[in-house]
């Protein structure tokens, strides 16, 4: 999603200060920035600081939302190229994510991401979000949603790779990624065809919000979501032989958002397999202080419980 994750009141900051190690899945964060609205050249783009930042905070796996636009600009490429080196640097992986919410046509999101693999640095350590929560579909003939999402993202991958692009990749499906819509993506996949990366290097993520909607833009949470739902997610992927991450998640304020956070953060001490990390929502210098979701890299009890500790 977009507009979501949070500082949190004293009551719940004291409750995040008794935080245990964590398990082997990556503790992530999102950095916002590159996604903002007429910022073409890249002025919000996260600097080389700001992930320094963040990893000396403890977050071992990044994702960037960005604009396609930035990679027509020298400017902005030059920025994210910046960051990647970054990535490289201190041995984090790091992905890259189409933040427009739309599905061009399966040609056009292919030469995208070549033109991307080609002004990157060359590294395992970056990875592409081929587009967030993606919405658009319109094949006159394929009318389903998901089945022509499930048809076009095989096309992509093996026209990748066949393009010499190694990446990992992860794919978004319809239905705002949402983690409890899962289940479609995994029945369209089953009928248009597995994704069948010769690679194997291709994963599937989902968004999870505690929100009523799940859509990330309220503070408070919906005492049905007490389970993250992540481990529901990791299993399904896990039947289609792909590995799954959660790209977004957050939660909010309330008295009942302290206790969904912590049955959360506890499902993920305890280990969920084949869940490759968590990148929660919220990083970043361009949120404003004031933004609910906002997570900063300063050591607060919050941010460690988010990194696993």
């Amino acid at each position: 999603m977009g507009f979501t994750m949070k500082t949190l009141t004293f009551t719940f900051l004291t409750l995040l200060a008794f935080a245990t190690p964590a398990s082997a899945q990556l503790h992530g964060i999102n950095l916002s920035g590159g996604e903002f609205k007429d910022v073409e050249g890249g002025t919000l783009i996260p600097r080389p600081a700001d992930v320094q930042a963040y990893y000396n905070a403890g977050f071992r796996l990044f994702r960037f939302p960005l604009k396609a636009s930035h990679f027509d600009r020298s400017d902005a490429t030059a920025k994210w190229i910046a960051v990647a080196n970054a990535c490289i640097a201190l041995d984090v992986p790091c992905i890259f994510d189409r933040h427009e919410y739309k599905w061009p046509a399966a040609a056009e999101q292919v030469a995208f991401w070549v033109k991307v693999r080609n002004r990157l640095p060359k590294s395992d350590l970056i990875q592409f979000d081929i587009m967030n929560e993606p919405k658009g579909f319109n094949d006159p003939v394929l009318t389903s949603d998901w089945d022509q999402w499930a048809r076009d993202s095989r096309l992509i991958i093996h026209r990748l790779r066949a393009a010499g692009v190694t990446n990992r990749i992860w794919l978004e499906y319809p239905g705002w990624s949402g983690i409890d819509r899962f289940s479609h993506a995994a029945k369209a996949l089953k009928r248009q065809g597995n994704i069948d990366d010769p690679l194997r290097r291709t994963g599937i993520q989902a968004h999870r919000y505690a929100d009523k909607d799940g859509s990330g833009t309220s503070t408070y949470c919906d005492s049905k979501k007490m389970s993250s739902h992540f481990g529901i997610f990791a299993r399904q992927v896990h039947e289609l032989g792909m590995p799954a991450l959660v790209g977004e998640a957050a939660f909010g304020k309330t008295k009942g958002c302290e206790e969904i956070a912590t049955a959360w953060l506890a499902e993920m001490k305890a280990g969920i397999p084949n869940l490759y990390g968590v990148t929660w929502w919220g990083g970043g210098r361009a949120w404003s202080p004031k933004y609910f979701y906002k997570i900063s890299p300063l050591p607060n009890a919050y941010t460690r419980r988010l990194t696993g500790h």
